[in-house]
Parts: structure tokens; C-alpha cells; sequence
């Protein structure tokens, strides 16, 4: 891993930054993501769609699509992995890669760990990592500790926007219905699509189930990616590392540099002394360590070495080393504002008033023995108007509820109908009682109905209750003939709308055809 070559600022972030991160690298290379992702996904749609079409259950095709996720989900973080270091895959390479036709963990990521709430933060551990055994579940326990409430939060908001874009696409085409139509409109969607739908229809729903998986889920992998980012920064101190390996580079630059002009400061220096400098700076004498009461020769300073130059030299090294210690990914320096207590001496308390004390007592006796007050003030009170209303309530205790007198009345038994309903009711209508007439035809429609189905209408049926047994006559004609006659009444009784003389003659012709009355 060259953290050379990262293209993002390494430092430590919190756990929502982390995420921030990942999902802004998932925006900023979304033609490298989303192209190798549908060329990925779209044949298992296919093929899981036409088995489960040819074995009459599609919904095992939308289960199927979400079972295998955590394989889909290597496109986006081989992706991720590569880019972040600045060597951006193209379609070809991320097709061919080895890491996306690694199958050692497939078996794991599909069964017992296909639920396991932190799956993006853990996947490159098997992915980028690849470790095994107890390395690689040291490595995953530690990667979780702090963060597994954020990565179980994450998956859950992925999951939201999931279903609200499955949800929008079918409010998205209600909104082009005209208001009058919304409510039909709606229920034949939720009938069709949702409550017994066709082939054709959960097909339909599968399709727009993996648009809205594949808008999320590659920010979903991101996020899990910056999570992990975050956490080996945190962990391996990244961000440290870099700037020494960087310091290191400057060194290595300039080491030519110091080297040459140590050379030319020795060589401007005359033979003799150079050496005689060289043997007292560097070598110890034989003497010294012979006999140690000895005095030791005084080495030379670096300015009487290097001459006056060497101070300039010095000053620039210290800025330089001031300035590289002031830097924040070095040394980083944060505020942090607490509340401490107010330790200061603290003024005497002044002398309450007495008066306030006994008010004080006072409300104390009043909160602890108020109810008690109350109900005795108010049993003096009862007690006291006790002889006011006690007879009152002895004699409303001791009289007996009289019966209610019953009365009957006969039921006015409705009126024959005419032999002729379609001349009686253009009788009405001539003599400007069309009302009447209108009741009069709606009546004898629904005796005609009653007749057809073998079986009276209830007492007090309403017309919708009437159109509703309607349905069950053998002729279409006939149901909607009677929903013609019933619409007209509506509209006479409840509207004052009468209709045309012309739509009333067409009316009583097709009555007079329809509901002509059977002949035992």
C-alpha cells in the first residue's frame, strides 16, 4: 500500500465525516462505479427473472438479487480501493480483476455473515486485506469496536432510501393523473402491483426494486470504505506516517546538497589543518584512555569547523525544524471548553424576614394537609344542605319509572304498480310531476331487479346497495340500464337536474325493451 500516492487528506475524522468521504469519492468516480456495476448485475436480474417467471414465483427473484449483495458489492469497492490511491480503473480492468473472482469468502458473506450489520466497514478485510483465520477476526473486532452503532445506523438509512425510491416511481406516475381520477387510479395500481398481481406486474416491480438498489447501494459500499479508511488512520496512525515518510523524501533530496557543501567547506580549509582538526575533533587520543587523570583535548565547535557560515546554517535549521513541529498533521492541537465549578468564596447568605418564614411554614401545612382540608370542607358543606336535597333523592330513589304508553301503527304497504310503468310515468311527466315519475320508474326498475334475481331487496336499501345486487344479473344490458335509471333519479332528487325530454323518451323506449315484465 503506497500512502505516497493517496489522493485524500489523511487525518483522523469522525465516524459521519468518515462516511461523507466515502459517499463524495462515490460522486466523484460514478462512470467507473455504475458501468461495471450494471454489467455485473444486470445478467443475475436477467436470469434470476426468467426462472422465477418460468417457475411462477418472481418474488424469488427480488430475494435472490438482495441475497447476493455482498458479491455485487466488490465492483463498487475494487473501485474505490483503486482510485483512492490514484490509479482509476477503467471498465476492462475492473472486469477482469481477480479480487471480484475471489470466491474464498463468498461462502461466508452468503451465509452466516450475509446479515451481519457492519458488512461495508468489514468487507475489505477480506477484500483489500486478505487475511484469514484469527488475524482476520482480530482485525474485524477491532475495526467494529467504537463504531458499530454508526455502521449499524447506516444500513438501516441505505435501506430507507431503498424503499423510498421503490415507493416514488409509483407516486411519480400517479402524479400525472388528473385529480378526479386519483382515487381509481390508485387502487387499480395497489390492486394490480401489490395486492394480486400478474406476471408481468411483479416483473415490473423486481425492475424498479434493482434501479433503486443500484442508485444506492454504491453509496452505501463508499461509506463503508471511509469508515474503514478511518479507522486503519486511527488505528495506524496514517496520517503520521506520512508526513515522515515525506520528511524523509526531503531528506533524501537534499542530502547531495549538505554533502557537497561539506566538501567545499574541507576543502577551502588548508591540508594540515583540516587534519590536525579531523584528528582533534574525531579521534581520541591512545593517552587518554591509558591514563584517565589526563586531561582531554577540547574537540572543536561546529563554528570553528565550519566557520561563521555555520550559524546562518543553524538558524535556517532550527526555523525549519519550528516550523515542521508547528505543523497540524504533526503536532495537531485541538480546544476544548469545559464548566468547572465556581470554587471562588462565596458572600454570607443575608437574614430572611420572619415574616417570610412563618409564610413559608404556612404553605408547607397547606401542601401537606391541603386535601385533607378540602375534603372536610366539603363534607361540612354536604352535611349542611343535607336537609335541602336528601328528600329529594328519597324520593327520586323510591318512585318507579312508569312505562312508556305503546302505541302501534300499521305499516302503509307500498302501492301497486302500474300495468303500464312506462305510461304512467310519462303520464306524470306530461302533467309537469316529473319527480314522481322519476321516483315511479326507479321503483318499478328495482321490482324488475328483484324479479330477475329471484329474491326481494332488504327494507330501506340505499341505491348504492341496489347497484351493488345489480351486478349479479346474467345480462350487462340489464345492470347497465339500471345504473342509467338510478343515475337520472340521483340526479332529479338530490340535484334538481331533470333530464332532456329527448334523454327521457330514449330512457322509457330502452325501459320498455329491458325490463318488459316476464311472462310465467
Amino acid at each position: 500500500m503506497r500512502l505516497d500516492r493517496i489522493a485524500i487528506a489523511l487525518r483522523p475524522r469522525t465516524p459521519w465525516e468518515a462516511m461523507d468521504l466515502g459517499q463524495a469519492l462515490v460522486r466523484q468516480y460514478a462512470g467507473a462505479i455504475w458501468r461495471p456495476w450494471l454489467v455485473v448485475t444486470l445478467p443475475p436480474f436477467l436470469l434470476f427473472n426468467v426462472l422465477a417467471w418460468w417457475g411462477g414465483t418472481l418474488w424469488w427473484a427480488a430475494l435472490a438479487m438482495w441475497w447476493f449483495k455482498p458479491v455485487f458489492d466488490r465492483v463498487p469497492l475494487y473501485v474505490l480501493s483503486r482510485a483512492v490511491f490514484g490509479a482509476v480503473p477503467d471498465l476492462r480492468q475492473t472486469l477482469r480483476a481477480p479480487e471480484l473472482r475471489a470466491g474464498g469468502q463468498w461462502l461466508a458473506w452468503l451465509t452466516w455473515r450475509r446479515l451481519h450489520p457492519s458488512r461495508a466497514l468489514l468487507l475489505p478485510v477480506d477484500m483489500l486485506e486478505g487475511l484469514k483465520g484469527p488475524r482476520r477476526r482480530v482485525r474485524m473486532s477491532v475495526l467494529q469496536r467504537a463504531i458499530s452503532s454508526q455502521a449499524l445506523g447506516l444500513i438501516f438509512a441505505c435501506s430507507y432510501f431503498e424503499l423510498l425510491l421503490f415507493v416514488s416511481v409509483w407516486v411519480l406516475g400517479l402524479m400525472f393523473v388528473p385529480d378526479w381520477m386519483l382515487s381509481e387510479q390508485a387502487r387499480a395500481v395497489w390492486s394490480t402491483f401489490f395486492e394480486n398481481p400478474p406476471r408481468w406486474a411483479q416483473a415490473t416491480a423486481n425492475a424498479v426494486l434493482w434501479l433503486s438498489s443500484s442508485v444506492i447501494e454504491p453509496f452505501y459500499v463508499g461509506a463503508g470504505f471511509g469508515l474503514y479508511l478511518n479507522r486503519r488512520t486511527q488505528l495506524e496512525s496514517w496520517d503520521v506516517e506520512l508526513v515522515f515518510r515525506r520528511l524523509a523524501e526531503r531528506a533524501r533530496q537534499s542530502s547531495p546538497l549538505v554533502l557537497a557543501a561539506l566538501l567545499l567547506v574541507a576543502a577551502s580549509l588548508p591540508n594540515g589543518a583540516a587534519q590536525a582538526a579531523a584528528a582533534k575533533s574525531f579521534v581520541k587520543p591512545a593517552a587518554a584512555v591509558a591514563n584517565s587523570a589526563e586531561s582531554r583535548p577540547t574537540a572543536m565547535t561546529p563554528a570553528q569547523l565550519f566557520g561563521p557560515e555555520w550559524q546562518a546554517h543553524d538558524d535556517r535549521f532550527a526555523r525549519g525544524a519550528d516550523q515542521a513541529y508547528r505543523d497540524p498533521l504533526l503536532s495537531p492541537k485541538q480546544t476544548v471548553t469545559r464548566w468547572v465549578p465556581n470554587e471562588t468564596a462565596k458572600k454570607a447568605p443575608k437574614a430572611l424576614p420572619s415574616w417570610l418564614g412563618w409564610l413559608s411554614g404556612a404553605l408547607a401545612f397547606i401542601g401537606q394537609y391541603g386535601l385533607w382540608i378540602l375534603a372536610l370542607l366539603l363534607l361540612g358543606f354536604v352535611l349542611w344542605k343535607a336537609p335541602r336535597w336528601l328528600p329529594w333523592v328519597r324520593d327520586l330513589v323510591q318512585r318507579e319509572a312508569a312505562p312508556s304508553e305503546i302505541t302501534e301503527q300499521a305499516i302503509a304497504r307500498a302501492e301497486a304498480l302500474p300495468d303500464d310503468v312506462p305510461a304512467a310515468v310519462r303520464a306524470l311527466w306530461q302533467a309537469q310531476r316529473p319527480r314522481e315519475g322519476l321516483a315511479l320508474l326507479y321503483r318499478a326498475s328495482v321490482e324488475r331487479i328483484a324479479q330477475r334475481l329471484g329474491a326481494p331487496f332488504p327494507p330501506g336499501a340505499t341505491e348504492a346497495e341496489c347497484l351493488r345486487r345489480a351486478r349479479k344479473l346474467p345480462r350487462r344490458e340489464l345492470e347497465a340500464l339500471f345504473t342509467r335509471v338510478v343515475r337520472i333519479w340521483q340526479a332529479a332528487a338530490y340535484a334538481q337536474r331533470l333530464p332532456e325530454s329527448s334523454e327521457f323518451d330514449e330512457l322509457l323506449r330502452v325501459w320498455s325493451s329491458g325490463f318488459a315484465p316476464e311472462v310465467p
